[in-house]
C-alpha cells in the first residue's frame, strides 16, 4: 500500500539497505514523508547522496526546511530566466493598430503585476509559460500602455484563451483585434 509507494520512492534516492540503517538510528520514528521530500531537494539542489554527510541530515527537519527555501529560490529563478527568453523569443510577435498593442510578457515581475490588475491567477502560467508550455500576452491600449487590459494565452500560434478584468470576455472591438492579431502575425509565425 501507501508505504511500498514512499519506500520505492525513498529507493529512487538511494539505496534501501542505507535508509533502513538511518531509519534505525531514529528508533522508528522517522517521518518517511518528510525525508522522501528531503533527498528530493537534495537531489535538485545537486548534492552527493552518496555521501552520507547529505544522505542522512543529523536534523532532517531543520535541514529539509533548508534545502526547501534553497530550492524554491533556486526554481523562481529558473523562471524569471525563462520567461526573459521567452519574451525575447516572442518579441517579433508584437503587433499594434491604432488602438491597440500586444507584446508578450518578459519579466515574472510584470506576469505578476498583471495578475494583481487583473485579479486573475496568470502568475500561476509563470511556470509553463517559462517552460514554453503556453505564451502568455498583454494587450494594452495604445494611450494607456501600463494599463492592464487583456491578458492572452497562445498555444500553437493560437489564442485559447483571453481575458478582461476578473476573468470576464473581451469586448467585440479587443476580439476583432485579437482575431487580425491570429490572422496577420501568429499564423505567419506558424
Amino acid at each position: 500500500g501507501e508505504d511500498t509507494v514512499i519506500l520505492e520512492e525513498i529507493a529512487g534516492y538511494i539505496g534501501l539497505n542505507r535508509f533502513y540503517k538511518y531509519a534505525k538510528m531514529h528508533r522508528g520514528r522517522l517521518d518517511k514523508y518528510m525525508y522522501r521530500d528531503y533527498l528530493g531537494f537534495a537531489k535538485a539542489l545537486g548534492l552527493d547522496l552518496k555521501n552520507n554527510r547529505y544522505a542522512f541530515p543529523k536534523n532532517l527537519r531543520e535541514e529539509h526546511d533548508k534545502l526547501e527555501a534553497q530550492y524554491e529560490i533556486q526554481s523562481e529563478k529558473i523562471i524569471q530566466d525563462g520567461i526573459k527568453k521567452r519574451g525575447k523569443e516572442l518579441s517579433n510577435n508584437k503587433y499594434q493598430d491604432k488602438m491597440f498593442v500586444i507584446m508578450p510578457a518578459c519579466s515574472l515581475k510584470a506576469l505578476q503585476n498583471e495578475s494583481k490588475q487583473q485579479k486573475n491567477c496568470v502568475r500561476t502560467y509563470a511556470e509553463e509559460y517559462a517552460k514554453g508550455k503556453c505564451d502568455i500576452y498583454f494587450m494594452r491600449a495604445i494611450d494607456k500602455p501600463r494599463k492592464s487590459l487583456v491578458t492572452v494565452e497562445v498555444k500553437n500560434n493560437r489564442v485559447v484563451q483571453s481575458r478582461i478584468k476578473c476573468n470576464r470576455n473581451p469586448n467585440e472591438e479587443q476580439l476583432k483585434f485579437l482575431n487580425n492579431w491570429e490572422q496577420k502575425v501568429l499564423k505567419g509565425a506558424a
